[in-house]
């Protein structure tokens, strides 16, 4: 008879621990659960779903109106079953905090109107140090700032509504994001901000018609500023101020109400293929830069000069089409 000795017999042993480990591993699926405020659902609340739920479930949330700040710590994808923000729509209970708190990786938050913190800098949506998460669909009304991200990085915010916020997008001390295909229009202050940020993406947005300006960097390196609409804002289309090594390329920033594009304190960026038009003071203004090239760009029917350099030096302009401005020079502060 076969003698198996006690090594062997640990071995072994352990040999079937893993075997079963991975068997219920290989088991363990994805879980969804609903959630209506009407009843017929699996909970009445999105927080006691979230409470409930495994990284890696989804949450589907039929129409209605939910009054709930909610706070997520683990990847889950929460989304509209209707996808259509008008019917779903998530209120802050207290206006002093974020509608939506986000601290795990990998969480997505689609197709809902997200509205009601009212009290700045709280948002509708704030991503703390969150990685591979995504805003996709959503309305924000009404709140402090639409959307944060805050030592975040390898999101996406995507396909958004900001509108009539105190700020629209926010990003600070973020890396290697993207914004795309968003609209950011008639917020209090800037459609979209980064802050001390490097490496991001900023796409094909719209942001109109804001207090402020369109899109603003200060502090921040190494970011693409590509194919975005900044027109009618009170003050500029585009600001950098304080950045280095950033590209604004074929974006439109028209009929502002000071500059459409402005550049302070900077270095080493490029304005390429731009039209920045009819603006009430400067098409592009350059104040105290050096190493900027503005090249390929259109600028007409600005109301005092195309582009104005003002105490910058070591720039490179060509190959620009400036013309039709028709007042003399004033110097912006």
């Amino acid at each position: 008879m076969l003698e198996i000795k006690g090594s062997t017999k640990i071995c072994i042993r352990v040999l079937l621990f893993l075997y079963g480990l991975l068997l219920v591993v290989g088991n363990t699926t994805a879980t969804t659960l609903t959630v209506s405020n009407n009843g017929g659902a699996d909970y009445i609340s999105i927080q006691k779903a979230i409470d409930s739920s495994s990284a890696g479930d989804t949450i589907l949330v039929y129409p209605g109106t939910y009054t709930e700040n909610i706070y997520i710590g683990k990847g889950l994808t929460i989304r509209s079953v209707s996808r259509t923000p008008e019917y779903t729509i998530i209120e802050a209970s207290s206006p002093k905090d974020n509608v939506f708190n986000v601290t795990a990786d990998s969480v997505t938050i689609s197709g809902f109107t997200i509205t009601g913190s009212t009290v700045f800098p709280y948002a509708g949506i704030f991503f703390y140090g969150c990685h591979n998460s995504t805003a996709i669909g959503n309305k924000f009304l009404k709140n402090g700032v639409g959307i944060i991200l805050n030592s975040a990085s390898r999101n996406e915010v995507l396909n958004n509504v900001a509108n009539s916020n105190r700020e629209g997008i926010y990003l600070i001390n973020s890396t290697d994001n993207i914004v795309e295909n968003n609209t950011v229009n008639s917020n209090e202050f800037d459609g979209i901000t980064l802050l001390y940020c490097s490496g991001n993406e900023v796409l094909n947005n719209i942001a109109n018609s804001n207090g402020f300006g369109g899109i603003s960097f200060i502090n921040s390196t190494d970011n693409i500023v590509e194919n975005n609409i900044v027109n009618s804002n009170e003050f500029d289309g585009t600001t950098l101020n304080n950045c280095s090594r950033n590209k604004i390329l074929n974006n439109i920033a028209n009929s502002n109400g000071a500059i459409g594009i402005s550049l302070i304190n900077s270095t080493d960026n490029i304005v390429e293929n731009s039209t920045s038009n009819s603006n009430k003071g400067y098409g592009v203004y350059l104040k105290n830069c050096s190493k900027i090239i503005v090249k390929n760009n259109i600028i007409i029917q600005n109301e005092i000069e195309g582009i104005f350099l003002n105490e910058s030096n070591s720039n490179s302009l060509f190959n620009n089409t400036v013309n039709s401005h028709s007042d003399p020079p004033f110097i912006f502060p």
